[in-house]
């Protein structure tokens, strides 16, 4: 198969420039497929400004470290002294085992809710890194038909503002005979008499409005000079230009506020599955029935702690990314857009 070749910016400058006519309606409709994508573009640009997502993601952490941070393995000890004597070690473990199983089932639910939007905030990422290719290529594909709006407008009036005055011609010389009778005309009142009469008449034409119509009329020149269509539609345009290029730099901020929060995410789930296994194990909960054992406190408490300070960094790193948004979203709204271009 022949590979084709992809039409340069001087290609396409001459297809629009081809593609030019004087009709009214093609004017005011100029470029649209263009203007249409790029407003495309924004109104999916409007869908995804929000924290929402962020905000649940926060939720759902402070949700899992309220549940597990109350599992201290200091209480398997049983109390000393005589109350010890009715609180002996299994009697523990197995109240132990039953809150770690509620917790545990509760921090598993919320880390598949967690990996959820994760995703939803990755996916969100390359949307916004589409959005902003396609409007990139949006703004250069529009100051292509802007450049050529221009200069077919300006080489339209060219020729009117600026007309080639055609060469002053040459009388020619009055034949004898004319000029014979010119001169008896002259010194005979009766033979001037038509030609003062036709001179009266055309002087009255020359002030006397035509039939039918009050107004003046208007010269060719002035009226191909009149405001074109084409030139409201540039106007139009340029708005829009101006707005997709505002939201340029708005949509690679958002792009950065989001761009740490999914692998924090994704760190406290991973920490949350190694520390539901890890306990189970320490607890001789791995196999089919529990064991007796008597677990190490220190492995529970690093485990823990591992997993605690990953919910912690992860809720610091969401709250981080709702702030940024916050700020954010009234720099990428329309509403906002109209009023920073008044």
């Amino acid at each position: 198969m022949t590979d084709v070749a992809t039409p340069g910016a001087s290609d396409r400058i001459a297809a629009i420039r081809a593609a030019m006519t004087d009709d009214a309606e093609a004017g005011a409709t100029f470029a649209e497929p263009v203007r249409a994508s790029i407003a495309a573009t924004l109104e999916r640009l409007e869908v995804l400004v929000g924290s929402a997502t962020l905000a649940e993601a926060g939720a759902l952490l402070t949700h899992v470290r309220d549940r597990v941070s109350g599992l201290d393995p200091a209480r398997l000890e049983p109390r000393g002294g005589l109350a010890g004597l009715f609180d002996g070690r299994g009697k523990r473990l197995k109240a132990f085992r039953a809150a770690y199983v509620s917790a545990a089932d509760a921090a598993r639910a919320g880390a598949a809710d967690l990996t959820e939007r994760a995703n939803a905030l990755g996916q969100r990422g390359g949307d916004l890194d589409a959005m902003w290719t396609e409007l990139r290529d949006g703004l250069n594909a529009l100051d292509e038909y802007l450049a050529v709006g221009r200069a077919w407008l300006t080489d339209r009036r060219a020729p009117l503002l600026d007309p080639v005055q055609p060469e002053t011609a040459v009388a020619d010389p009055l034949p004898p005979e004319a000029a014979a009778a010119f001169e008896d005309g002259a010194s005979d009142p009766e033979a001037s008499a038509p030609i003062e009469a036709q001179a009266d008449a055309e002087a009255e034409l020359a002030v006397a409005p035509s039939s039918g119509a009050d107004a003046e009329p208007v010269s060719p020149v002035a009226l191909a000079v009149l405001p074109h269509p084409l030139e409201a539609r540039l106007d139009s345009l340029m708005e829009t230009r101006a707005e997709a290029l505002r939201r340029l730099p708005v949509i690679r901020a958002m792009q950065n506020a989001d761009h740490a929060a999914p692998a924090a995410l994704a760190a406290a789930c991973q920490q949350i599955e190694a520390w539901t296994a890890d306990w189970r194990e320490a607890l001789g909960m791995a196999g089919r029935r529990p064991r007796k054992v008597r677990p190490d406190a220190t492995r529970l408490n690093t485990s823990h702690n591992a997993m605690v300070g990953a919910l912690t960094s992860a809720e610091r790193c969401v709250a981080a990314a709702r702030t940024r948004w916050d700020e954010l979203m009234p720099r990428a709204t329309a509403a906002e857009a109209a009023r920073a271009a008044a």
